[in-house]
């Protein structure tokens, strides 16, 4: 048994008051809090719910749908899996709606699913010249055009769609609740109810979520927990290539990326063909890094030059800035390098962001090679994680590492310690 009551919900943060508060005392917000109607539940004395054991529960086998694409069927754990919700989430204009039309037809051509596309941002005219310019199988994707969540409801329950898109969460209202639209209670509610709703009804959905200024999911962090699948698109947005990258998998890795190339008839499948050169100039280095099961070649730039105003600019593209202070400490102790009063600027190739450690020896090595003016051979590719006594890690990937590297007639390079960078470079 339940009952309404009142409170004041803060739009930006999703803090509650029992009263209405000028500035949020969480966020620091002015003039956001708006009256929200809550459920308060009386506890019935008859307990309905029991506990059973864990070896009594039956396990139930994941259906996962097949797009055909490696990269799309990875991040995702080795497939779609029937019955979950995802979110994806980028920037404006990075290709979400085209990304998720190419899904519709990929799985209409590999399991013969129908697709039912919500639309909150688009006329139906200009999904549709969407769809003919990607070359989607008009006859089986469904589309509306809709903003009110109880319509969305009940043209949910009434299709006989398996795959559901909403685009996007954050243009959805419910009548039921207070809000504009993309406001904390709006977006907890709707997907609440859409989550039942898919689970319930055993169908695929996949919601679209716009960014905050911070690069973050805009809305409340609970959006997050709520669904199975956290998916991030992320590029230049005048690049045409895409990667995608995974933040939360319920059914696979939480550490794959696919790679994309975008072309006029929509985003397709990146294959690496890494193009060997025959001179480097120094500063340019290769390295091999990892990202959930597949490794791949990337090239790493540095620039150390005198500082000119006195005052050290430290640039990092690509790679953290505390990683690289990190190998410049270790430099400093171990090879006497003076670095720390020369500007710095690194650049990883292909606007990738590294998290691999073991592109630590990679970075060291190009810095040097910038400073003393020496270069690096192209037919080398460097790998090893960097630790602070001056040591290289070796990890267990370092077979997978090498046989990548092979397969473009590179030749892998694993060194024992620090001090074999002077070598490499003949100082």
């Amino acid at each position: 048994m339940s009952k309404l009551k009142f409170s004041y919900q803060c739009q930006s943060c999703g803090f509650e008051s029992f009263k209405w508060l000028g500035k949020c005392s969480k966020c620091g917000d002015w003039n956001s809090f708006v009256e929200v109607e809550t459920l308060k539940t009386i506890k019935s004395k008859n307990r309905a719910t029991k506990a059973i054991s864990l070896k009594d529960i039956k396990l139930e086998k994941n259906i996962k749908y097949k797009t055909g694409v490696d990269e799309i069927d990875r991040v995702f754990g080795n497939g779609i899996t029937k019955g979950s919700l995802s979110l994806l989430s980028g920037e404006p204009g990075i290709g979400k709606s085209t990304f998720l039309l190419k899904i519709a037809d990929l799985l209409k051509k590999s399991s013969n699913l129908k697709t039912l596309y919500i639309s909150g941002e688009e006329t139906l005219s200009q999904v549709a010249q969407r769809a003919k310019r990607l070359c989607v199988d008009l006859n089986n994707t469904y589309c509306i055009s809709e903003t009110c969540w109880d319509e969305i409801k009940e043209e949910i329950k009434a299709s006989e769609a398996e795959f559901i898109i909403l685009d996007s969460i954050q243009t959805t209202v419910s009548g039921q609740l207070a809000g504009s639209a993309g406001s904390i209670s709006q977006i907890k509610e709707v997907t609440f109810e859409l989550m039942n709703l898919v689970k319930s009804k055993n169908k695929t959905a996949i919601i679209v979520g716009h960014i905050n200024k911070e690069g973050g999911i805009a809305g409340p962090k609970v959006l997050e927990h709520m669904v199975d699948t956290v998916l991030f698109f992320e590029g230049e947005k005048y690049c045409s290539k895409k990667i995608l990258r995974v933040n939360k998998n319920r059914y696979g890795s939480a550490n794959e990326i696919g790679l994309f190339v975008m072309t006029e008839h929509g985003l397709g499948e990146y294959v690496q063909n890494y193009k060997r050169n025959d001179k480097f100039q120094s500063g340019t280095v290769l390295t091999c890094v990892n990202s959930g099961s597949r490794n791949y070649i990337l090239e790493i730039q540095a620039l150390v030059k005198d500082s000119i105003n006195g005052t050290p600019r430290f640039v990092c593209h690509g790679v953290t800035q505390s990683r690289v202070q990190m190998i410049l400490a270790v430099l400093e102790k171990f090879l006497k390098v003076k670095i720390n009063f020369c500007d710095i600027y690194i650049s990883v190739s292909g606007n990738m962001k590294i998290e691999d450690c073991d592109s630590d020896i990679g970075i060291a090595l190009a810095l040097v090679s910038s400073l003393k003016s020496k270069n690096v051979s192209s037919q080398k590719v460097y790998f090893g994680e960097l630790g602070l006594d001056g040591n290289i890690k070796q990890k267990k990937s370092y077979k997978e590492k090498s046989s990548e590297i092979e397969k473009f007639k590179l030749r892998p390079v694993f060194m024992s310690g620090i001090k074999q960078i002077l070598a490499e470079l003949e100082i």
